[in-house]
């Protein structure tokens, strides 16, 4: 004896329903690591600014500055705003003279200070002194 065994159409889209949930979870969650990681600086998303290289925030471009670390787009410009609507104070002084001056930008405090000044050169005589701690 035979038996034939009819699947309904609702059993078939349970299966299918069920890949695809689980597909969607594992996107979902390496979605969710990747992001995790990035936030919690287990990824280094250091720019691609050699340590032989310098960058001189009185005279550099956007595009030099976001490849600092710490700097994006919107703290580059208020880097470069802030340099331009600086009056010069006595004896020519520039926007920034040593990486603690760079806290004067909105947006740019002593841990952004700390994670850039290895990459950073400036004018005149304080050009090798240290950020403070």
């Amino acid at each position: 004896m035979v038996t034939i065994h009819r699947t309904t159409e609702a059993s078939s889209n349970t299966g299918v329903l069920q890949v695809r949930g689980w597909a969607l979870g594992v996107v979902l969650g390496l979605a969710a690591g990747v992001c995790f990681a990035l936030e919690s600086g287990h990824v280094d998303r250091s720019p691609a600014v050699l340590l032989e290289e310098k960058i001189n925030p009185n005279t550099a471009p956007i595009a030099s500055l976001i490849r600092l670390p710490r700097i994006g787009v919107a703290r580059a410009q208020a880097i470069v705003a802030h340099r331009q609507h600086r009056p010069d104070g006595p004896g020519g002084r520039t926007a920034f003279n040593r990486p603690d001056d760079l806290t004067e930008v909105s947006g740019i405090g002593p841990r952004t200070v700390d994670d850039v000044a290895a990459w950073l050169e400036f004018d005149g005589s304080e050009r090798a002194r240290p950020a403070r701690r």
